[in-house]
């Protein structure tokens, strides 16, 4: 095979990997899109609120690397802000390292200097599909102690 063909055939396969990867996120936005709507919250496909750097130093998980912020679902409840997103994160450090994605719900007081009360952090559980995790996680109570794992700040 010639240099040039075997250049315009990775080319094109990276193309197609491009594109159907794409079509998976947009997918993926769409459903979130339509069940933020059903539960009365607002969707937006990336991180707008900077969320990874106050996750980042609250995540129950040790360990991890490169933690990303996606699809992310918000409304107000009460006094507090409650997130609905997936966190795509690399766990491991020597010899086997796994990028794994999960839905994570977070929720922090809504006033800004309410330092007394902590921000909580709740993962669903790795062995449902990505859309019932949401749903596992939408359907506990804000801030619960069995629900969450309490963040000291």
């Amino acid at each position: 095979m010639l240099p040039v063909a075997f250049l315009a055939l990775l080319l094109a396969l990276t193309l197609a990997a491009w594109v159907i990867d794409g079509a998976r996120r947009r997918r993926r936005s769409c459903i979130l899109r339509a069940r933020a709507a059903a539960w009365g919250m607002q969707f937006v496909p990336e991180d707008r609120f900077g969320l990874v750097a106050r996750v980042a130093a609250v995540f129950p998980v040790p360990g991890i690397a490169n933690l990303r912020v996606r699809d992310v679902m918000y409304l107000v409840e009460g006094d507090r802000h409650r997130f609905l997103f997936t966190a795509e994160y690399t766990q491991g450090v020597l010899r086997h390292q796994d990028r794994i994605r999960r839905a994570v719900a977070f929720c922090e007081p809504a006033a800004r200097n309410a330092a007394d009360t902590p921000a909580c952090v709740a993962l669903a559980g790795r062995d449902l599909p990505l859309a019932e995790q949401y749903q596992a996680l939408r359907d506990r109570p804000a801030g619960s102690a069995a629900a969450a794992v309490p963040a000291s700040s």
